[in-house]
Order: C-alpha cells, then structure tokens, then sequence
C-alpha cells in the first residue's frame, strides 16, 4: 500500500496496488490510463499518482510474463494477420515483423531477425508507452517538483 499527500490536503490517501497479473495485462492491454483510472479510490485524482504509484512490475517482469504466457488475451496479435485495428508481431520473408495495424493499414513497421527480438521490443513499446501514459498528467499537474522531462521520470 502506498501512502501519498494530495495537494493542498494535511492527511494522506492509501492507494492499493492491484495484483502483478493484473498490472501486467494492463501494460499488454493499450488502455493503461483507463485501468489506472478506474482502480483510483474516491477523492483521487490521476493528476496526482504517477506510474511508480500505480505500476510495481518491471519491464523485464512483463518480458518473462509474456515468454511463459505468450500475447493472448492482450492488445498484441501474434498468431495471424487479419486486418483487425491491433498491434502484430509475425513471422514474415525469413524475419519476424512487428506493426501495428489499423483500417487495413501497417503502420510504424520494425523488422527483426527473431521472434525474441521482435518480443523484446513490443514489451519495450508498451511498457514505455504506459509509463509515459501514467506520468503525463501528473508531470504537467507538478510544475514545481517535476524531472526536466517525462521520460526522466521512474
């Protein structure tokens, strides 16, 4: 349980971390922000937690996660194309290609000579993308005690 102070307020809030699977599923997920959102207990704001509040697994957590449990039932498609709005990671040509897919079109495409690395890299993306997620509005709500970047943050 973390304790933290508002802003103006005297007395602390606890916040409950939800369990490791379900962190990392939200990582997998895309809607990170969402998931965050709604685990805020009354009288919470987003603006005032960061990723570190909410998020107690690692990059390399989620890594190992997805090697023994693979991308099912998270936002990642890696068993075939089918055109659906989702981010993939295939074989292709020899190679292993991650892109993400939406209205038909492949968009932000990487090419890798393995299926670990392909993987490697999705968890790398999401994992970056919720952490920036998460410690957005909480950078820009703390002027005053905030890194010179979001991407400094924990």
């Amino acid at each position: 349980m973390i304790k933290f102070f508002r802003r103006g307020q005297g007395s602390g809030r606890q916040l409950r971390r939800r369990p490791v699977e379900e962190q990392i599923r939200a990582i997998l997920g895309w809607n990170t922000f969402r998931w965050a959102v709604d685990q805020l207990p009354a009288g919470v704001v987003i603006d005032d937690v960061t990723f570190g509040d909410l998020v107690s697994v690692t990059r390399e957590d989620v890594l190992q996660w997805v090697e023994e449990h693979g991308f099912e039932s998270t936002a990642v498609r890696d068993d075939r194309y089918d055109g659906h709005e989702s981010l993939y990671l295939l074989p292709e040509g020899g190679a292993w290609v991650v892109f993400y897919s939406e209205r038909g079109n492949r968009n932000f495409e990487h090419r890798f000579d393995n299926e670990t690395d392909g993987r490697e890299w999705v968890v790398d993306h999401l994992y970056d993308s919720a952490r920036t997620s998460l410690n957005h509005r909480w950078w820009h709500a703390h002027p005053e005690s905030r890194p010179a970047s979001i991407a400094a943050m924990p």
